[in-house]
């Protein structure tokens, strides 16, 4: 089985579920789920952070994740790589996100 199939082990001791973190993120950014969900809007990066979040908060692997937003596994990785990269290279998105990531850990 190829490891890139599977998501980060879950951080946290309870169960998040993916509508949780949709929800999570449609709050904060402004945007519906179904604008989140929306396969032909593959750059948003509010899409890239529910991709990024539910591999780090749920047990959902990245074909499912993929399966969710009509993208592929691969997509997935790059998707969650790219908003890393970006919170290494950006303080202010670095601290946006460790605001939305609370609310997961509370």
């Amino acid at each position: 089985v190829d490891s890139g199939e599977f998501a980060y082990k879950k951080e946290m001791g309870t169960d998040i579920s993916a509508e949780d973190v949709l929800a999570v993120v449609a709050k904060i950014t402004g945007k519906t789920q179904s604008q989140l969900l929306n396969a032909r809007n593959r750059r948003l990066k509010e899409k890239k952070i529910a991709v990024y979040l539910l591999k780090r908060f749920t047990n959902i692997t990245n074909i499912m994740i993929g399966k969710m937003f009509g993208v592929s596994s691969t997509a997935v990785s790059k998707a969650a790589k790219s908003v890393e990269v970006l919170m290494e290279e950006d303080s202010k998105f670095k601290k946006e996100m460790s605001r939305v990531i609370s609310r997961f850990s509370a």
